[in-house]
């Protein structure tokens, strides 16, 4: 994008106060009228802060005043200011706000905007915007709520509701349900299964919130207000609109009216995506070779075709006579489930994460064989408790020293603690197959997938191997 730069001088426009100045006139110090103002610069040896503002109010992108230094006392110790323009036009600064607001409720999707940013002019983008449907809510789909002013994130903890600072992509906690109730909608979290309840009045403006059963639920009407930005009111005749409370707070700030950016502006985003971090083994130059980890989710869940190598397992058996773990496949996380994660990495890849896509009104059944419990909040831990770890990179589950389980985090409970712990084996017995073999043995033969394409390195799963269905485990790193 092209850029200018110009100077310009300034005047006082407070002569009292000498604290704020005035551009002088913009346009005749250019001749393309259609240059945007980006920035003001200007050199100071002394520390302090005034405003300017421009004459050209469409020039300016970002708000009205930008800060600059001043001299000692407010006093300005220069009068010539550097200006830099950008061609950005109505339809620039029109992108920039759709892509920021893009897969929001009330706006319009990701593809929506990348095909009508692609548009000549803005009335033709503004047209096929038009034509294509907004977000709504789905009481079956999960969302963060984070006020547009503060920044803060509905979340809950061990004591109630709480705001965060920010959006924490591996946070369950920050997961809400909108469950619809008559005009208006309770909100419902995730972890705990709780609604947030009828608010308390504190002080002021302040209403104390927590979470309760749905006979004591908040009812909360939502509206959309203009730019994905939504107010949630309920029934409080002095100031019905609900704020959000500062950082780490569990209380709500009431608010009289509702105004675009305003206190009582919330975003509704769609969630589809849970980070997971997993635990690495790396090798002796620090490269990692796998990676896992365990998971416990109140929803099913899986990683989806576009993030190859992720596997799960349940444990089938935990033998405390030779400390072992038999690790039998399953397909995906299940709703209430402890699940084991394993990431097959290529040699020298450091990042060891994956998303995991989620839906509300998908839950598998329960899996009878799998022994594994787990927790959705963080609680003391008990005797005999067993957790996913690394013992001299084996994976397995071990006994903790900690105080406390991690929330969406398997365990196990075993009958007595005669074992340190149980290190992961596969199990062999796989239902519907005539075999099973290693990575390893599957170089001798061709094999096939279920869907009957050829497989050149079958490194995990079910395949056809000679008119039969075969087992191929993963090449596990055995400790000796």
């Amino acid at each position: 994008m092209p850029v200018l730069e110009v100077s310009v001088a300034a005047k006082a426009v407070d002569e009292a106060q000498k604290e704020i100045f005035e551009i002088g006139n913009v346009d005749q110090k250019i001749a393309n009228k259609n240059w945007y103002l980006k920035s003001i610069n200007a050199t100071s040896k002394n520390n302090g802060s005034v405003y300017c503002r421009c004459d050209n109010q469409k020039a300016l992108v970002g708000g009205e005043h930008i800060g600059i230094p001043t001299g000692n006392n407010g006093q300005m110790n220069f009068k010539i200011f550097k200006v830099t323009f950008t061609t950005a036009s109505d339809f620039d600064v029109a992108k920039n706000t759709w892509q920021k607001i893009q897969n929001l409720v009330g706006f319009y999707s990701k593809a929506d905007v990348s095909e009508a940013c692609k548009k000549t002019t803005l009335a033709e983008a503004q047209q096929y915007l038009n034509s294509c449907q907004k977000i709504e809510i789905n009481p079956d789909e999960y969302y963060r709520l984070v006020s547009v002013k503060r920044g803060v994130v509905m979340s809950v903890n061990a004591d109630g509701m709480q705001f965060t600072e920010k959006e924490n992509l591996s946070s369950v906690d920050q997961l809400w349900r909108l469950e619809k109730n008559g005009t208006g909608y309770n909100l419902v979290n995730a972890n705990y299964a709780k609604y947030l309840a009828k608010p308390v009045k504190s002080t002021g403006n302040n209403w104390n919130v927590s979470l309760a059963e749905q006979s004591n639920s908040l009812v909360l009407t939502i509206a959309d207000l203009e730019e994905a930005q939504h107010t949630l009111m309920f029934e409080n005749p002095e100031a019905p609109y609900v704020g959000a409370g500062g950082s780490s707070s569990n209380y709500i700030v009431t608010v009289k009216s509702a105004n675009k950016n305003g206190d009582a502006c919330w975003y509704i985003k769609p969630v589809t995506d849970l980070e997971v971090n997993l635990h690495p083994i790396k090798d002796g130059k620090g490269h990692v070779l796998e990676s896992w980890g365990s998971l416990y989710l109140p929803f099913k869940a899986n990683c989806g075709n576009s993030q190859a190598g992720i596997e799960y397992y349940g444990v089938s058996v935990a033998d405390e006579n030779n400390g072992t773990a038999q690790l039998k496949p399953t397909d995906g996380v299940q709703a209430g489930k402890g699940i084991i994660l394993h990431c097959k990495n290529k040699k020298g890849q450091t990042r060891f994460g994956f998303k995991i896509g989620i839906n509300a009104n998908k839950v598998n059944d329960a899996q009878s064989w799998n022994i594994l419990s787990g927790t959705n909040v963080s609680k003391p831990i008990e005797a005999n408790v067993y957790v996913f770890g690394l013992n001299g990179n084996v994976p397995g589950l071990y006994g903790t020293g900690a105080t406390a389980l991690k929330a969406n985090k398997a365990y196990y409970v075993p009958a007595t603690a005669a074992v340190n712990g149980f290190k992961f084996i596969f199990d062999e017995e796989v239902t519907g197959v005539d075999g099973v073999e290693t990575a390893t043995d599957s170089a001798d033969g061709i094999y096939y997938d279920l869907s009957g394409r050829r497989v050149e390195n079958p490194s995990h799963g079910i395949y056809i191997k000679s008119g039969k269905k075969v087992y191929v485990k993963p090449n596990f790193r055995k400790s000796s």
